[in-house]
């Protein structure tokens, strides 16, 4: 019985050998683009600055902001969260993870009301390089009450 049983799961295992197997198929794994929450929900330019340490920054928005959102990523896996009125909705109600190409290694932009944070290793475009606190910024620029617009635009030149 036992040799039965030997030959039967040898003669399986030869016969799943042989069977055709279909090409691997790539499935996007990225939503799209009018489900992901946008960080464009508030206007980025218009935050100003209360301190900052080189890869991160901490600022306030001017203005009625319910809600919040945040975009965590790491390495390839980003996760998004929304809870604002008028946003759309996301894969898993208010949130949503997936894996996308990114060159930070780490990044997290978040909104609560009118407090704005970012934090990127290593800093980018959108989380520049800032170094202040007390809104009195000192690098890339000197100066009180800065937007981040204005130091993004000093990183650029």
């Amino acid at each position: 019985a036992q040799n039965s049983n030997t030959q039967l799961a040898s003669n399986f295992l030869r016969n799943l050998a042989t069977v055709p197997m279909a090409a691997p198929q790539v499935v996007p794994v990225n939503p799209p683009r009018q489900v992901r929450m946008q960080m464009e929900s508030f206007d980025e330019s218009q935050v100003i600055i209360l301190e900052g340490c080189f890869c991160n920054y901490e600022g306030c928005l001017c203005g009625p902001h319910i809600g919040c959102a945040e975009k965590d990523t790491c390495c390839c896996i980003e996760l998004d969260c929304c809870c604002k009125t008028g946003s759309p909705c996301l894969r898993f109600g208010c949130c949503d993870l997936r894996v996308v190409d990114t060159s930070a290694l780490c990044k997290v932009q978040a909104q609560t009301c009118c407090c704005v944070r970012a934090c990127s290793l290593p800093p980018d475009h959108t989380v520049p390089s800032i170094f202040g606190c007390y809104f009195i910024t000192c690098f890339p620029k000197l100066g009180i009450c800065m937007k981040l617009a204005e130091l993004r635009s000093m990183r650029l030149n």
